[in-house]
């Protein structure tokens, strides 16, 4: 359906964590969780007009990996 209701903004994130940059700690990023995420979170069907980032941050004991998404969050009119 090409016809849709803007419900608002939203923003998802998805991160990882690497022990030493070597063994993973947890699940590797998965931007489509982040963008789940921001659709779920005003109880939308879709998200338009998308950004996405990325950031990495250096520790003494690891990695971490941040993937964040933002969006207009919508949903279809029948």
């Amino acid at each position: 359906s090409s016809a849709y209701q803007v419900l608002g903004e939203a923003e998802g994130a998805s991160s990882s964590f690497t022990l030493l940059g070597i063994f993973n700690v947890t699940p590797g990023l998965d931007p489509e969780r982040a963008v789940d995420q921001a659709i779920r979170s005003l109880g939308g069907d879709n998200l338009i007009e998308c950004v996405y980032y990325s950031e990495t941050r250096v520790y003494i004991v690891g990695v971490v990996n941040v993937v964040r998404v933002r969006g207009k969050v919508i949903r279809y009119l029948q």
